[in-house]
Protein backbone atom coordinates (compact mmCIF):
# COMPACT_ATOMS: atom_id res chain seq x y z
CA UNK A 1 0.00 0.00 0.00
CA UNK A 2 1.43 3.65 -1.02
CA UNK A 3 1.94 6.11 2.06
CA UNK A 4 -1.08 8.11 0.44
CA UNK A 5 -3.44 5.15 0.29
CA UNK A 6 -3.17 5.05 3.75
CA UNK A 7 -6.10 7.16 5.21
CA UNK A 8 -8.43 4.16 4.00
CA UNK A 9 -8.73 1.70 6.90
CA UNK A 10 -8.97 -1.56 4.68
CA UNK A 11 -10.13 -4.50 6.50
CA UNK A 12 -7.70 -7.85 5.81
CA UNK A 13 -10.96 -9.40 4.73
CA UNK A 14 -12.85 -7.53 2.01
CA UNK A 15 -16.61 -8.63 1.09
CA UNK A 16 -15.96 -8.45 -2.80
CA UNK A 17 -13.62 -9.95 -5.16
CA UNK A 18 -12.63 -7.66 -7.76
CA UNK A 19 -9.51 -6.01 -9.27
CA UNK A 20 -8.48 -2.53 -9.03
CA UNK A 21 -9.62 0.42 -11.17
CA UNK A 22 -7.77 0.79 -14.61
CA UNK A 23 -5.85 3.29 -15.46
CA UNK A 24 -5.85 5.36 -11.94
CA UNK A 25 -3.26 7.87 -12.14
CA UNK A 26 -3.54 7.99 -16.55
CA UNK A 27 -5.55 9.67 -18.56
CA UNK A 28 -7.46 6.80 -19.44
CA UNK A 29 -8.45 5.97 -15.60
CA UNK A 30 -11.85 4.13 -14.95
CA UNK A 31 -15.13 6.04 -14.10
CA UNK A 32 -16.52 5.67 -10.14
CA UNK A 33 -19.81 4.50 -11.80
CA UNK A 34 -18.21 2.23 -14.09
CA UNK A 35 -15.84 0.79 -11.50
CA UNK A 36 -19.41 0.12 -9.38
CA UNK A 37 -20.51 -1.73 -12.37
CA UNK A 38 -17.31 -4.00 -12.33
CA UNK A 39 -17.54 -4.67 -8.94
CA UNK A 40 -21.02 -5.86 -9.24
CA UNK A 41 -20.64 -8.18 -12.24
CA UNK A 42 -16.91 -9.63 -11.32
CA UNK A 43 -19.18 -11.13 -8.11
CA UNK A 44 -22.13 -12.61 -10.08
CA UNK A 45 -24.77 -9.60 -9.64
CA UNK A 46 -26.06 -6.94 -10.87
CA UNK A 47 -25.88 -3.32 -10.13
CA UNK A 48 -30.05 -3.61 -9.04
CA UNK A 49 -28.90 -6.23 -6.84
CA UNK A 50 -25.76 -5.15 -5.11
CA UNK A 51 -28.21 -1.96 -4.32
CA UNK A 52 -31.54 -3.49 -3.63
CA UNK A 53 -30.93 -7.15 -3.56
CA UNK A 54 -32.22 -8.93 -0.46
CA UNK A 55 -28.73 -11.73 -0.99
CA UNK A 56 -26.49 -9.25 0.31
CA UNK A 57 -28.98 -8.42 3.41
CA UNK A 58 -27.32 -10.89 5.74
CA UNK A 59 -23.93 -9.30 5.28
CA UNK A 60 -24.73 -5.48 6.61
CA UNK A 61 -23.99 -6.25 9.88
CA UNK A 62 -20.68 -7.24 9.50
CA UNK A 63 -20.08 -5.10 6.63
CA UNK A 64 -21.73 -1.28 7.92
CA UNK A 65 -20.06 -0.37 4.38
CA UNK A 66 -22.22 -1.82 2.85
CA UNK A 67 -25.25 0.07 4.21
CA UNK A 68 -23.12 3.02 3.17
CA UNK A 69 -22.68 1.94 -0.51
CA UNK A 70 -26.63 1.21 -1.01
CA UNK A 71 -28.32 4.04 0.64
CA UNK A 72 -25.78 6.47 -1.66
CA UNK A 73 -25.63 4.63 -4.64
CA UNK A 74 -28.97 4.03 -5.05
CA UNK A 75 -29.91 7.76 -5.12
CA UNK A 76 -26.35 9.48 -6.54
CA UNK A 77 -25.30 6.37 -9.59
CA UNK A 78 -27.84 7.63 -12.15
CA UNK A 79 -27.01 11.43 -11.48
CA UNK A 80 -23.10 10.90 -11.19
CA UNK A 81 -23.00 12.64 -8.28
CA UNK A 82 -20.89 10.01 -6.35
CA UNK A 83 -18.13 11.60 -8.43
CA UNK A 84 -18.00 14.92 -7.44
CA UNK A 85 -19.87 15.03 -4.15
CA UNK A 86 -18.87 14.84 -0.48
CA UNK A 87 -21.69 12.66 -0.04
CA UNK A 88 -20.11 10.56 -3.09
CA UNK A 89 -16.64 10.52 -1.20
CA UNK A 90 -17.90 8.63 1.61
CA UNK A 91 -19.80 6.19 -1.12
CA UNK A 92 -16.08 5.81 -2.68
CA UNK A 93 -14.47 4.99 0.67
CA UNK A 94 -16.61 2.41 1.82
CA UNK A 95 -16.37 0.79 -1.85
CA UNK A 96 -12.99 0.82 -1.03
CA UNK A 97 -12.97 -1.15 2.30
CA UNK A 98 -15.64 -3.65 0.87
CA UNK A 99 -12.91 -4.19 -2.19
CA UNK A 100 -9.84 -3.76 -0.20
CA UNK A 101 -8.99 -1.15 -3.24
CA UNK A 102 -7.48 1.95 -1.36
CA UNK A 103 -7.03 4.04 -4.32
CA UNK A 104 -10.68 4.04 -5.27
CA UNK A 105 -11.60 7.39 -3.59
CA UNK A 106 -9.31 9.13 -5.98
CA UNK A 107 -12.10 8.54 -8.24
CA UNK A 108 -13.77 11.41 -6.62
CA UNK A 109 -12.99 15.51 -7.84
CA UNK A 110 -13.41 16.28 -3.78
CA UNK A 111 -10.53 14.28 -2.88
CA UNK A 112 -8.48 16.57 -4.85
CA UNK A 113 -10.34 20.25 -5.23
CA UNK A 114 -11.16 22.98 -2.27
CA UNK A 115 -12.69 26.02 -2.38
CA UNK A 116 -14.95 25.48 -5.54
CA UNK A 117 -17.81 24.21 -6.61
CA UNK A 118 -18.23 21.26 -9.36
CA UNK A 119 -21.73 22.29 -10.66
CA UNK A 120 -22.05 21.53 -14.53
CA UNK A 121 -18.12 19.31 -14.45
CA UNK A 122 -19.86 15.88 -15.49
CA UNK A 123 -22.46 15.92 -18.02
CA UNK A 124 -25.39 14.45 -17.18
CA UNK A 125 -25.94 11.04 -19.20
CA UNK A 126 -23.05 8.70 -20.52
CA UNK A 127 -20.33 9.66 -23.48
CA UNK A 128 -18.28 6.80 -24.91
CA UNK A 129 -15.81 6.32 -27.82
CA UNK A 130 -16.95 3.37 -29.83
CA UNK A 131 -14.01 2.61 -30.74
CA UNK A 132 -12.37 2.20 -27.06
CA UNK A 133 -14.76 0.00 -26.32
CA UNK A 134 -14.27 -2.44 -29.45
CA UNK A 135 -10.57 -2.45 -28.72
CA UNK A 136 -10.23 -2.96 -24.73
CA UNK A 137 -9.73 -6.43 -23.58
CA UNK A 138 -12.11 -5.90 -20.86
CA UNK A 139 -14.86 -2.83 -21.85
CA UNK A 140 -15.32 0.13 -19.23
CA UNK A 141 -15.91 4.04 -19.46
CA UNK A 142 -13.39 6.41 -18.72
CA UNK A 143 -13.50 8.99 -16.41
CA UNK A 144 -12.48 11.92 -18.87
CA UNK A 145 -15.96 10.95 -20.80
CA UNK A 146 -17.79 12.16 -17.88
CA UNK A 147 -16.69 15.73 -18.22
CA UNK A 148 -18.99 18.04 -20.08
CA UNK A 149 -16.40 19.86 -21.91
CA UNK A 150 -14.88 16.54 -23.61
CA UNK A 151 -16.34 16.24 -26.31
CA UNK A 152 -13.56 13.80 -28.45
CA UNK A 153 -11.33 11.16 -27.79
CA UNK A 154 -7.73 11.88 -28.25
CA UNK A 155 -6.77 8.21 -28.57
CA UNK A 156 -8.51 7.93 -31.63
CA UNK A 157 -9.59 11.50 -32.75
CA UNK A 158 -13.04 10.57 -33.09
CA UNK A 159 -16.38 12.27 -31.41
CA UNK A 160 -17.68 10.75 -28.61
CA UNK A 161 -21.24 9.31 -28.99
CA UNK A 162 -23.59 10.54 -26.67
CA UNK A 163 -26.78 8.80 -27.96
CA UNK A 164 -27.73 5.51 -29.44
CA UNK A 165 -26.74 5.11 -33.38
CA UNK A 166 -30.08 2.81 -33.51
CA UNK A 167 -32.60 4.24 -31.79
CA UNK A 168 -31.41 7.88 -30.24
CA UNK A 169 -31.87 7.44 -26.38
CA UNK A 170 -29.76 8.76 -24.00
CA UNK A 171 -27.74 5.77 -21.24
CA UNK A 172 -27.86 6.16 -18.14
CA UNK A 173 -24.88 6.19 -16.05
CA UNK A 174 -25.55 2.39 -14.37
CA UNK A 175 -28.12 0.14 -15.77
CA UNK A 176 -29.99 -2.33 -12.77
CA UNK A 177 -30.13 -5.56 -14.76
CA UNK A 178 -28.41 -6.29 -18.02
CA UNK A 179 -25.31 -5.24 -20.24
CA UNK A 180 -24.35 -1.27 -19.99
CA UNK A 181 -22.51 -1.48 -23.21
CA UNK A 182 -25.89 -2.22 -24.79
CA UNK A 183 -28.12 0.56 -25.59
CA UNK A 184 -30.73 0.63 -22.58
CA UNK A 185 -34.14 1.20 -25.15
CA UNK A 186 -33.06 -1.33 -27.95
CA UNK A 187 -29.97 -3.48 -26.64
CA UNK A 188 -27.69 -2.25 -29.79
CA UNK A 189 -24.36 -2.21 -28.62
CA UNK A 190 -22.18 1.00 -27.79
CA UNK A 191 -19.09 -0.11 -29.41
CA UNK A 192 -21.00 -0.67 -32.92
CA UNK A 193 -21.54 2.71 -32.99
CA UNK A 194 -20.17 4.23 -36.31
CA UNK A 195 -16.85 6.85 -35.74
CA UNK A 196 -17.37 10.40 -36.61
CA UNK A 197 -13.81 12.47 -37.15
CA UNK A 198 -13.48 15.15 -34.57
CA UNK A 199 -11.93 18.56 -35.08
CA UNK A 200 -8.64 19.25 -33.95
CA UNK A 201 -9.27 21.70 -31.61
CA UNK A 202 -11.62 19.37 -29.92
CA UNK A 203 -8.74 16.81 -29.90
CA UNK A 204 -6.34 19.16 -28.13
CA UNK A 205 -9.28 20.08 -25.36
CA UNK A 206 -9.77 16.17 -24.45
CA UNK A 207 -5.81 15.93 -24.52
CA UNK A 208 -5.21 18.62 -22.43
CA UNK A 209 -8.21 17.85 -19.75
CA UNK A 210 -7.17 13.73 -20.15
CA UNK A 211 -4.11 15.53 -18.43
CA UNK A 212 -5.74 16.79 -15.69
CA UNK A 213 -7.82 13.97 -15.03
CA UNK A 214 -4.74 11.80 -14.58
CA UNK A 215 -3.34 14.21 -12.03
CA UNK A 216 -6.51 14.17 -10.17
CA UNK A 217 -6.59 10.12 -10.14
CA UNK A 218 -2.63 10.03 -9.46
CA UNK A 219 -3.03 12.47 -6.19
CA UNK A 220 -0.49 14.70 -7.50
CA UNK A 221 -2.20 17.74 -7.48
CA UNK A 222 -4.52 20.24 -5.11
CA UNK A 223 -6.62 22.10 -6.93
CA UNK A 224 -8.15 25.40 -5.32
CA UNK A 225 -10.51 27.61 -6.57
CA UNK A 226 -9.26 30.60 -5.18
CA UNK A 227 -5.59 29.96 -6.15
CA UNK A 228 -7.11 29.85 -10.17
CA UNK A 229 -8.76 32.78 -9.78
CA UNK A 230 -5.96 34.73 -8.52
CA UNK A 231 -3.69 32.97 -11.59
CA UNK A 232 -6.34 33.98 -13.70
CA UNK A 233 -6.16 37.61 -12.80
CA UNK A 234 -2.58 38.39 -12.11
CA UNK A 235 -2.39 37.04 -15.91
CA UNK A 236 -4.79 39.17 -16.86
CA UNK A 237 -3.46 42.62 -15.16
CA UNK A 238 -0.16 41.33 -16.93
CA UNK A 239 -1.71 41.84 -20.31
CA UNK A 240 -2.86 45.40 -19.35
CA UNK A 241 -6.45 44.37 -18.40
CA UNK A 242 -6.21 46.58 -15.12
CA UNK A 243 -9.79 47.84 -15.06
CA UNK A 244 -13.12 45.95 -14.27
CA UNK A 245 -13.85 46.70 -17.76
CA UNK A 246 -10.83 45.99 -19.84
CA UNK A 247 -11.21 42.17 -17.91
CA UNK A 248 -14.40 42.01 -18.84
CA UNK A 249 -14.15 42.55 -22.37
CA UNK A 250 -10.72 40.11 -22.23
CA UNK A 251 -12.46 37.04 -20.18
CA UNK A 252 -15.82 37.93 -22.65
CA UNK A 253 -17.95 37.76 -19.25
CA UNK A 254 -20.48 40.64 -17.80
CA UNK A 255 -19.34 42.81 -15.76
CA UNK A 256 -21.79 41.59 -12.67
CA UNK A 257 -20.13 37.73 -13.20
CA UNK A 258 -16.62 39.17 -13.49
CA UNK A 259 -17.64 41.54 -10.06
CA UNK A 260 -19.00 37.80 -8.74
CA UNK A 261 -15.65 36.50 -9.35
CA UNK A 262 -14.15 39.42 -7.63
CA UNK A 263 -15.96 39.89 -4.49
CA UNK A 264 -17.96 36.95 -3.68
CA UNK A 265 -16.57 34.82 -1.12
CA UNK A 266 -18.37 31.86 -2.59
CA UNK A 267 -17.44 29.07 -4.18
CA UNK A 268 -16.44 29.50 -8.03
CA UNK A 269 -17.18 26.75 -10.43
CA UNK A 270 -14.59 24.89 -11.53
CA UNK A 271 -16.04 23.83 -14.74
CA UNK A 272 -16.75 27.57 -15.57
CA UNK A 273 -13.19 28.31 -14.83
CA UNK A 274 -11.30 25.32 -16.95
CA UNK A 275 -13.54 26.85 -19.61
CA UNK A 276 -12.38 30.09 -19.42
CA UNK A 277 -8.74 28.60 -19.60
CA UNK A 278 -9.71 26.67 -22.60
CA UNK A 279 -11.42 29.78 -24.37
CA UNK A 280 -8.32 31.93 -23.51
CA UNK A 281 -6.05 29.51 -24.66
CA UNK A 282 -4.12 29.66 -21.69
CA UNK A 283 -2.73 26.03 -19.66
CA UNK A 284 -5.10 24.84 -17.67
CA UNK A 285 -2.46 22.45 -15.27
CA UNK A 286 -0.53 25.96 -15.05
CA UNK A 287 -3.65 27.65 -13.86
CA UNK A 288 -5.36 25.30 -11.73
CA UNK A 289 -1.85 24.60 -9.56
CA UNK A 290 -1.77 28.74 -9.57
CA UNK A 291 1.54 28.77 -11.76
CA UNK A 292 0.56 30.46 -14.30
CA UNK A 293 3.18 32.65 -15.66
CA UNK A 294 1.71 36.18 -16.09
CA UNK A 295 3.69 36.68 -19.15
CA UNK A 296 2.20 33.50 -20.56
CA UNK A 297 1.02 34.50 -24.41
CA UNK A 298 -2.39 32.82 -25.47
CA UNK A 299 -2.01 29.65 -27.49
CA UNK A 300 -3.77 30.19 -30.84
CA UNK A 301 -4.55 26.37 -31.26
CA UNK A 302 -8.10 26.18 -30.49
CA UNK A 303 -10.91 29.25 -31.06
CA UNK A 304 -12.77 30.37 -27.92
CA UNK A 305 -15.51 27.34 -26.49
CA UNK A 306 -17.81 30.06 -25.10
CA UNK A 307 -20.93 28.88 -23.29
CA UNK A 308 -22.61 27.13 -25.71
CA UNK A 309 -19.69 23.99 -25.07
CA UNK A 310 -22.78 21.32 -26.01
CA UNK A 311 -22.28 22.91 -29.57
CA UNK A 312 -18.79 21.33 -30.16
CA UNK A 313 -20.93 17.79 -29.30
CA UNK A 314 -23.60 18.32 -31.87
CA UNK A 315 -22.87 16.28 -35.46
CA UNK A 316 -23.02 18.34 -38.44
CA UNK A 317 -26.51 16.09 -39.65
CA UNK A 318 -27.81 16.90 -36.36
CA UNK A 319 -26.78 20.83 -36.73
CA UNK A 320 -28.83 21.26 -40.28
CA UNK A 321 -31.50 19.26 -38.63
CA UNK A 322 -31.69 21.91 -36.17
CA UNK A 323 -31.37 24.72 -38.48
CA UNK A 324 -34.48 23.36 -40.70
CA UNK A 325 -36.58 23.01 -37.35
CA UNK A 326 -35.44 26.51 -36.21
CA UNK A 327 -36.19 28.05 -39.71
CA UNK A 328 -39.60 26.65 -39.48
CA UNK A 329 -40.36 27.92 -36.07
CA UNK A 330 -39.12 31.41 -37.63
CA UNK A 331 -41.56 31.38 -40.25
CA UNK A 332 -44.21 30.60 -38.24
CA UNK A 333 -46.40 33.56 -37.28
CA UNK A 334 -47.13 32.56 -33.85
CA UNK A 335 -43.88 30.31 -32.90
CA UNK A 336 -43.50 29.09 -29.18
CA UNK A 337 -40.69 31.02 -26.84
CA UNK A 338 -37.49 30.13 -27.57
CA UNK A 339 -37.00 28.53 -24.37
CA UNK A 340 -39.40 26.02 -25.28
CA UNK A 341 -38.03 25.41 -28.51
CA UNK A 342 -34.47 24.65 -26.91
CA UNK A 343 -36.17 21.96 -24.91
CA UNK A 344 -38.07 20.37 -27.45
CA UNK A 345 -34.89 20.23 -29.59
CA UNK A 346 -32.76 18.70 -26.79
CA UNK A 347 -29.99 21.46 -26.81
CA UNK A 348 -29.62 25.00 -24.90
CA UNK A 349 -30.67 28.30 -25.18
CA UNK A 350 -27.10 29.52 -26.03
CA UNK A 351 -26.60 26.86 -28.38
CA UNK A 352 -29.47 27.53 -29.84
CA UNK A 353 -28.56 31.08 -30.81
CA UNK A 354 -24.92 29.49 -31.76
CA UNK A 355 -26.40 27.69 -34.19
CA UNK A 356 -29.16 30.61 -36.18
CA UNK A 357 -28.81 33.63 -34.42
CA UNK A 358 -30.95 35.39 -37.23
CA UNK A 359 -33.77 32.94 -36.98
CA UNK A 360 -33.57 33.23 -32.83
CA UNK A 361 -33.65 36.69 -32.94
CA UNK A 362 -36.53 36.51 -35.47
CA UNK A 363 -38.60 34.46 -33.24
CA UNK A 364 -38.04 36.36 -30.00
CA UNK A 365 -39.07 39.69 -32.03
CA UNK A 366 -42.22 37.87 -33.14
CA UNK A 367 -42.86 36.68 -29.91
CA UNK A 368 -42.04 40.35 -28.27
CA UNK A 369 -44.80 41.70 -30.93
CA UNK A 370 -47.51 39.21 -30.21
CA UNK A 371 -47.24 39.17 -26.74
CA UNK A 372 -50.27 41.09 -26.01
CA UNK A 373 -52.77 38.68 -28.20
CA UNK A 374 -51.16 35.63 -26.59
CA UNK A 375 -51.82 36.76 -23.03
CA UNK A 376 -55.44 37.94 -24.13
CA UNK A 377 -56.34 34.65 -25.56
CA UNK A 378 -54.78 32.47 -22.30
CA UNK A 379 -56.94 34.75 -20.30
CA UNK A 380 -60.14 33.96 -22.19
CA UNK A 381 -59.18 30.27 -21.51
CA UNK A 382 -58.66 30.92 -17.95
CA UNK A 383 -61.99 32.55 -17.88
CA UNK A 384 -63.90 30.10 -19.62
CA UNK A 385 -62.44 27.33 -17.08
CA UNK A 386 -63.25 29.47 -14.61
CA UNK A 387 -66.47 30.29 -14.92
CA UNK A 388 -67.30 26.17 -15.97
CA UNK A 389 -65.64 24.97 -12.95
CA UNK A 390 -67.55 27.87 -11.04
CA UNK A 391 -70.79 26.70 -12.90
CA UNK A 392 -70.45 23.22 -11.86
CA UNK A 393 -69.69 23.56 -8.34
CA UNK A 394 -72.73 25.63 -7.79
CA UNK A 395 -75.01 22.74 -9.21
CA UNK A 396 -73.54 20.39 -6.46
CA UNK A 397 -73.28 22.80 -3.87
CA UNK A 398 -69.52 22.26 -3.48
CA UNK A 399 -67.75 25.19 -1.40
CA UNK A 400 -64.88 26.27 -3.31
CA UNK A 401 -61.66 28.75 -2.49
CA UNK A 402 -58.94 30.50 -4.71
CA UNK A 403 -56.62 27.43 -3.87
CA UNK A 404 -59.06 24.41 -4.61
CA UNK A 405 -60.23 26.28 -7.55
CA UNK A 406 -56.55 26.49 -8.41
CA UNK A 407 -55.55 23.35 -8.16
CA UNK A 408 -57.91 22.09 -10.79
CA UNK A 409 -56.38 24.49 -13.53
CA UNK A 410 -54.58 22.94 -16.15
CA UNK A 411 -51.62 25.54 -15.27
CA UNK A 412 -51.91 25.84 -11.49
CA UNK A 413 -49.13 28.90 -11.94
CA UNK A 414 -51.42 30.85 -14.27
CA UNK A 415 -52.85 31.91 -10.23
CA UNK A 416 -49.96 33.78 -9.70
CA UNK A 417 -50.74 36.69 -12.04
CA UNK A 418 -52.78 39.26 -9.73
CA UNK A 419 -55.64 39.62 -12.88
CA UNK A 420 -56.29 35.73 -12.69
CA UNK A 421 -56.73 35.58 -8.87
CA UNK A 422 -58.90 38.97 -8.88
CA UNK A 423 -61.10 37.71 -11.81
CA UNK A 424 -61.69 34.33 -9.27
CA UNK A 425 -62.08 36.40 -6.23
CA UNK A 426 -64.66 38.35 -8.03
CA UNK A 427 -66.73 35.13 -9.51
CA UNK A 428 -66.32 33.24 -6.38
CA UNK A 429 -67.79 36.21 -4.58
CA UNK A 430 -70.08 36.54 -7.10
CA UNK A 431 -71.25 33.09 -6.51
CA UNK A 432 -71.72 32.96 -2.82
CA UNK A 433 -73.58 36.03 -3.35
CA UNK A 434 -76.33 34.02 -5.83
CA UNK A 435 -76.39 31.24 -3.36
CA UNK A 436 -77.41 33.30 -0.23
CA UNK A 437 -80.38 35.16 -2.53
CA UNK A 438 -81.09 32.58 -5.74
CA UNK A 439 -83.56 35.05 -7.37
CA UNK A 440 -80.80 37.91 -7.32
Amino acid sequence: MNADDSYVNVRPRTLFISDGPIGIGTDQVESLTSYFDRVARDNDFTVGTLLWGSRLAEFEPSFPELVTVRKIGASSLAHGSVCVSAMGLQFAEALAKLTGRPCVPRMNWCLATEEVSHARLLRSHLAWCPQCLSEDKEAYFRGLWDLALTSACHKHCFDLRTTCAQCGASQSRYRAQGNIFCCQRCEYPLSSSPPVRATPENIEIARELGILVAEVTGGRIRISGRAMKASLFRWAEAQGADSVNKQRRLFKVSKSLLSYWRHSEKLPSLQRLIELCLSLGLPVMDVCQGELDPTEEPRPLRGPISKAWQHRRITCARRKEIETELREFATSPFPPPLKQIATKLGVDLSTLEGIDAKACAKISASGKSHKSIVTAVRFERFRQHVDLRISRAKQTGEGLTIKTLGDTLPNPGIMRSPKCREYVAQMLKKARRDQCDPRG
